[in-house]
């Protein structure tokens, strides 16, 4: 057992033994860390253990992955942990980003590179894989084994609880988390994003595992019949007394792409319906659009680990507010985001007014920018836009739109309520700006991420405010970003030249979640004033908006 006193101090370069009686299969075994870095939320570690099971190269029977620990817990073993299990043809920067924001949240996580990936296999160790059936066979029981080897690491920890032990994942680590339940009892929550059951139909049809099933193809029946039977040993859809149990609890759940063309949607609800629980459906996209709800899942999936963390946690940032790089391009970020999808609290509203500058390699672009969102869709934008001229659209009670020779379009005959004007905007340009949003709630959510495409430095001001200059560290992308801030943490300015590119940001007022000003939504009085049908309003609306959006392409 570690006996550490300080998170920061506790967890030092090294070797850690486990003794047999704390280990899934009553063997001894050490593991080892190696410091990556440290933030204000949490260090990392690089880490490698052997693998319960012996394989025919000796590189995949050590298991690398990289561990998340929050900065800061106190040595109690109350604090959740979760095991993060990657996807297919993984880059692992989904699985860091997600251990990230949940070390950011007082949740200890980990995730290890499965049986011939990365450095296990080497080059040709995935090809190796699937030439043999029984190697094949062999590297799915592994799979398992190392996962159990995770939760005695995790349950080794001075500040984890043994009993608070969850696994998430996406796609294949989706499939691979609901699988594990069922072989690992000390499993105490599963978060499954993209997941589902039926493996020998997802792999025989997915277009992403013709591999897979090529290989099963060419394999002679009484072969081929024997890896149909592994995969239906370790098929989620076999593991139903274990996951219904998590269901019970409210432990168990799935988050799932409504038009899903690789973990089929009739394979998910398979699994829902033999686990018990029922699926949060992302209706329009599909496994590679999913990135438009990367915020909603984010959330819900700390919101899910957190209800095992005690009541008196609190994050490195309350306790210390630091003003740092990270924390002032999250808060900006977080601020974007609340602009651009988040609806405030009742009785206030967001704002940010502007002016643009940019410079294109064959025209300047130039106008001006006030948004203001207020709560149960109100809004209001207006400004000079560059082609457009003066514009001015909104929502009170009814939507509006102000048009030529001082002519006020209301929204009020036939009017719907909750009818908006997203519903009349071109599907793909809608889902462009849902991705868009989705990548910067992302970066939001797990601000370093940025460490590993830029060089961040930050600079004070005599004023007492703070710039952000980031330069690309990209080989093939030359960009520099100045974000300035006032000694109030607003922004003050954005700054950029990229690729061809350049052009400022000057923010004139920057509110989140202050007081709202009801007759900032109301329509412009006028003398020419039309009550109009509603969806005609929410049609103009939208045109004016695919325009907006087909500058930005």
């Amino acid at each position: 057992m570690l006996t550490i006193l300080s998170v920061r101090a506790q967890l030092l370069s090294g070797d850690y033994p486990i003794a047999a009686e704390q280990s899934y299969d009553g063997k001894d075994f050490s593991y080892s860390l190696k410091h990556l870095e440290s933030s204000d939320t949490h260090s990392s570690f690089a880490i490698t253990f052997p693998s319960p099971i012996s394989s025919p190269i000796a590189s995949n029977n050590i298991v690398p992955g990289e561990l998340y620990v929050p900065t800061g817990l106190p040595n109690t073993r109350q604090y959740p942990a979760a095991i993060v299990i990657h996807i297919l043809h993984g880059n692992f920067e989904l699985e860091r980003a997600i251990c990230q924001t949940l070390a950011g949240q007082g949740i200890t996580a980990m995730f290890f590179k499965l049986p011939y990936y990365g450095e296990r296999g080497g080059e040709n160790g995935r090809r190796e894989m699937i030439s043999d059936p029984q190697r094949f066979i062999d590297a799915l029981s592994q799979a398992t084994a190392d996962t159990r080897r995770c939760v005695d690491v995790l349950s080794s920890l001075p500040f984890v609880s043994p009993k608070k032990i969850g696994v998430t994942g996406g796609s294949l680590g989706a499939i691979m988390s609901a699988s594990i339940c069922g072989f690992e009892p000390r499993i105490n929550r599963a978060f499954l994003i993209l997941g589902g059951g039926n493996l020998q139909k997802i792999i025989m049809n997915a277009r992403e595992t013709r591999q897979f099933r090529d290989f099963i193809e060419r394999l002679p029946e009484t072969a081929r019949e024997e890896v149909f039977a592994k995969l239906r040993e370790i098929d989620p859809l076999s593991q139903g007394p274990a996951l219904q149990r998590l269901s019970r609890q409210g432990k168990f759940k799935m988050i799932c792409a409504a038009e899903d063309e690789v973990v089929f949607p009739d394979c998910s609800q398979e699994l829902a319906e033999v686990a018990g629980c029922d699926i949060t459906w992302l209706p329009g996209l599909g496994h590679y659009t999913v990135a438009a709800a990367m915020h909603q899942i984010m959330d819900e999936l700390v919101r899910f680990f957190s209800a095992d963390r005690p009541a008196s946690w609190r994050s490195p940032a309350e306790i210390t507010a630091q003003n740092n790089a990270m924390r002032l391009t999250g808060t900006f970020l977080q601020g974007a985001l609340s602009l651009l999808n988040s609806s405030p609290t009742t009785g206030s509203m967001h704002r940010c007014r502007l002016d643009f500058n940019i410079k294109l390699p064959t025209d300047t672009l130039q106008g001006s920018i006030d948004y203001c969102r207020g709560s149960d869709g109100r809004y209001r934008l207006a400004g000079t836009i560059p082609r457009l001229g003066q514009a001015q659209i909104g929502q009170g009670e009814y939507p509006w739109l102000a048009g030529a020779n001082n002519s006020v379009f209301i929204g009020s005959i036939d009017a719907q309520a909750g009818r908006g004007c997203t519903q009349y905007i071109t599907p793909r340009l809608l889902l462009q700006w849902q991705v868009a949003v989705g990548a910067i709630a992302g970066v939001a959510m797990a601000p370093d991420l940025l460490k590993q495409f830029c060089s961040i430095t930050i600079n004070s001001a005599p004023d007492g405010g703070t710039s952000l200059v980031m330069s690309s560290t990209h080989d093939q992308v030359q960009a520099d970003v100045v974000l300035s801030f006032a000694a109030d943490e607003k922004p003050r300015e954005l700054l950029f030249n990229a690729m061809g590119f350049s052009g400022s940001l000057t923010f004139k007022e920057w509110l989140i979640n202050t007081p709202e000003e009801a007759e900032l939504f109301a329509p412009p009085a006028s003398d020419n004033t039309e009550n109009v049908r509603q969806e005609d309003v929410l049609r103009m609306i939208a045109a004016l908006m695919e325009r907006l959006l087909e500058e930005t392409e």
